[in-house]
Parts: C-alpha cells; structure tokens; sequence
C-alpha cells in the first residue's frame, strides 16, 4: 500500500480565506470528490495558504490549497498472466 496526496488550489479573495465555515466546506468538498471517485482518505483535509507560487496572485486575494491523504494499493500483475499478445 501506499499513501498519495490529493490536492486542488482555490484563489479566493483575502477575507473569505479567515472564514472558518468556507475553510472547513473547501476541505470537505475535497473529501467528498475524493471518496465519490471511490478513494479511502485516511488523512486530512488540511486547508492551507500558498505561499510559493510562481502565479501572480492579485492583490487582496489568496491562493488555497486543500489537500487528503489517499491509500493506493499496489498490484504487481505478471505479464504472463494475459497472454504474450495480452489476449
């Protein structure tokens, strides 16, 4: 098994970022978009700011991001399996 991270960015005007209830329902949309595509999260949502963007962000706006933690789990399938032609 292995752990991935999910992420999307959200550019929202600076004011609307110190909202608590906008914060947690981004981080929650995550977790909703994630799990309907039939992930497990297993950590998160964290909402954080972006700080290091090569993006010009306008003035008094501020870039999110909402990431989760997903677990994958890896299958090794051996070529012979399906056939040499893979029939």
């Amino acid at each position: 098994m292995a752990a991935t991270c999910y992420a999307f960015d959200s550019l929202v005007p600076s004011w609307l970022a110190e909202d608590p209830g906008y914060v947690a329902a981004l981080g929650e949309h995550l977790v909703a978009r994630v799990e309907l595509q039939g992930w497990e999260v297993v950590a998160g949502p964290a909402v954080t700011t972006v700080d290091d963007c090569e993006a010009k962000i306008p003035v008094g706006t501020l870039l999110l991001r909402a990431e989760v933690m997903v677990e994958e789990y890896d299958i090794d399938m051996a070529d012979d399996m399906f056939g040499a032609a893979g029939e």
